[in-house]
């Protein structure tokens, strides 16, 4: 009986040890704690970072899901090419553009949270897509988003999770976490 304690301590320690999650220091933004399995997205074509002045990284949950849910991390400029401000960034994707929620979407109100040590404004969405887009036979499929944006003295940082409605509500207690350990290196 003695001789089968060890190796079950052993055979313990593996997975214990790859549950572990990861740190990401990311263009000397941002440094965030991701869950185990979490993995860095490829960087898109089109603009560098640098030409947009956004600086960022997706990263995709773990298992290989026809959608899987993806948090992303983002340090937007001063003069930034995408959204100028961060109160352009929230009224772009708090509110409906049109100012009523036509097509079915739903907008959560922009609430005060944190984000790691951090003042944050919290909000999410609840919205859809046809995939494949532009295709007479698409599947219309539901994700939930959630956003916290933290302003600094140079430009503002979004924390972003899409997530499958289906898969939401565990993406959505890992990115909580993840947004609990966000610091942000720009200040």
């Amino acid at each position: 009986m003695l001789k089968w304690i060890p190796l079950m301590l052993l055979s313990c320690a593996w997975p214990c040890a790859a549950a572990q999650s990861q740190l990401y220091t990311v263009n000397n933004a941002f440094t965030v704690t991701l869950p185990a399995g979490w993995a860095r997205e490829a960087e898109p074509y089109g603009l560098s970072d640098r030409e947009k002045r956004v600086y960022g990284a997706d990263f995709l949950s773990p298992g290989g899901a026809e959608f899987p849910a993806r948090i992303s991390v983002d340090y937007y400029t001063p003069g930034n090419l995408e959204s100028g401000t961060y109160e352009k960034y929230i009224r772009r994707h708090s509110k409906p553009p049109l100012g009523a929620a036509l097509d079915g979407k739903v907008y959560g109100p922009v609430k005060s949270g944190r984000a790691g040590n951090y003042y944050a404004k919290v909000f999410d969405r609840k919205t859809f897509q046809f995939v494949p887009p532009r295709s007479l036979k698409a599947k219309k499929v539901f994700f939930y988003e959630k956003f916290y944006v933290v302003t600094v003295r140079q430009g503002f940082y979004v924390l972003r999770l899409t997530a499958p409605l289906t898969t939401a509500k565990a993406a959505v207690k890992m990115f909580d976490a993840v947004a609990a350990s966000f610091i942000p290196l720009a200040r």
